[in-house]
């Protein structure tokens, strides 16, 4: 009888040990899905706002050099 006695708190003591680091695998891992849902907030932001005209329009002047019909470029001769 006591040796089944030890046997069952010997089992109890495994589960609650292994239910602890259930516990702590858990919390870590809804850290990491709160991160990763605060990430894809700010990409839906940036999303919406990289895909407005004018950030495009942004772009193309700065990065392409690009002006659109009509325009006139003026070219600062001091800079050179």
């Amino acid at each position: 009888m006591i040796g089944f006695s030890v046997y069952v708190v010997f089992i109890f003591i495994q589960q609650q040990n292994a239910l602890n680091s259930y516990r702590q695998q858990e919390q870590y891992y809804l850290k990491r899905i709160e991160e990763e849902q605060r990430k894809a907030e700010e990409l839906k932001r940036l999303e919406a706002v990289y895909n407005t005209d004018e950030y495009t329009e942004k772009i193309a002047r700065d990065k392409l050099g690009l002006v659109k019909p009509g325009e006139k470029i003026f070219i600062d001769a001091s800079n050179r």
